[in-house]
């Protein structure tokens, strides 16, 4: 189950992280070759290694997939980037207006739940006294 569990998680993550690794790596040399090559290669360990660099071919590492994905225009590539980052900053301002109100709401509760724990303060005005109490009438 481990296993399997590993895989679906490493194939759900493999679309992101190729399109980031090949986004970064076009970023990286706008004017290297037409195309990218991503390599995914699993560790002896059991772990997925995903990247642009060719393996060592060693023993213990085993080549699973490539992808090759044309290269990107530096300019496509700029404009996607600020467009992700002010739906990341649109998603941030909501989030943070939504933990200010709930705080406010919170202090608001907490008065109310201290204002209803507290006894009631009754205000009797001086002339509501009976005759004769104490700070009643005088003649």
């Amino acid at each position: 189950m481990n296993i399997l569990h590993t895989r679906s998680r490493a194939l759900l993550c493999s679309g992101a992280v190729l399109a980031l690794a090949c986004g970064s790596v076009a970023a990286a040399d706008p004017g290297g070759p037409s195309h990218r090559t991503v390599y995914q290669q699993r560790q002896p360990d059991g772990t997925l290694l995903l990247t642009d660099r060719i393996p060592y071919g060693g023993e213990d590492n085993v080549l699973e997939q490539t992808w090759t994905f044309p290269a990107e225009d530096p300019a496509v590539a700029a404009a996607r980037r600020a467009e992700l980052r002010a739906a990341h900053d649109a998603v941030n301002e909501r989030l943070n207006r939504l933990v200010m109100h709930r705080e406010r709401v919170d202090a608001e509760l907490a008065m109310e739940r201290m204002r209803l724990a507290s006894p009631p303060l009754v205000m009797v005005p001086a002339a509501a006294h009976p005759p004769g109490a104490r700070g009643g009438h005088r003649r």
